[in-house]
């Protein structure tokens, strides 16, 4: 599958890092990006890119006055705080848009409908949507065991190797660092809670005060969320409510 080129236009430097986060969690490539939107049109000029994630209102000239200026092979998603902004954007020229603040579930959906105008594909990578396990090495040479991503709950750090925890109450352990391993798994399905642990999305049983809460062998569990950590994921239970 080709690796789509992206470039993002907006004015205020805390979203363009915001979309950079999510983007580093899909297969494709940021190419660059521009507060000043005169600059963002001259730099697309240059580059090959497929879609550019444009902010609406910014100066000296607005996201919809941006488009005609565009190469027409350029796809554009809007991003924009204001509902109706949004609607006349659709109207006007029939992009995808993001309504201001999203997390990566709405980013991800709106992402892979535009590739899928470029691609004729309905899917953002084959192998973040359709795979269901992973390979683990066993510890014994040349040994490997699969797992399931449907029995993974949590995983919390212990140092240089992980623990993952199961459905069943089996834990077991990774030889990788917790980062590591995370960066191998679907994005679209795990996620960090704090720095020292990482849930599956399908375990969330519920969110409170902070915690979030999951069923191992039949009991319910709690794990602590850092603070960052937790907008996250009360964005992605915003975009499924």
């Amino acid at each position: 599958m080709k690796t789509l080129n992206l470039f993002i236009i907006d004015d205020d430097r805390s979203a363009i890092d915001h979309l950079k986060s999510l983007i580093a969690k899909t297969p494709c490539r940021l190419v660059g990006s521009a507060t000043d939107p005169r600059n963002g049109i001259a730099e697309i000029e240059k580059k090959k890119v497929d879609i550019v994630f444009l902010d609406m209102q910014m100066e000296p000239i607005s996201g919809l006055e941006v488009v005609p200026q565009l190469p027409n092979d350029v796809q554009v998603i809007f991003c924009t705080s204001f509902r109706e902004s949004a609607h006349q954007a659709y109207d006007t020229y029939t992009y995808h848009y993001l309504l201001k603040p999203f997390g990566f579930v709405k980013f991800f959906n709106v992402l892979r409908k535009t590739m899928a105008t470029i691609t004729h594909r309905s899917f953002l990578g084959e192998s973040e949507t359709k795979k269901k396990f992973q390979f683990f090495g066993t510890g014994a040479k040349g040994g490997h065991e699969r797992l399931w991503y449907e029995d993974f709950v949590y995983a919390h750090s212990l140092g240089e190797k992980t623990m993952i925890n199961f459905t069943d109450g089996r834990s077991y352990v990774i030889n990788q660092r917790i980062g590591r391993l995370l960066k191998r798994l679907p994005a679209t399905h795990f996620a960090r809670i704090s720095n020292e642990v990482f849930i599956a999305l399908h375990a969330i049983q519920k969110v409170l005060y902070g915690r979030v809460y999951v069923i191992i062998d039949g009991k319910e569990q709690r794990l602590d969320m850092g603070t960052e950590y937790a907008k996250e994921i009360i964005r992605w239970i915003e975009d499924n409510s």
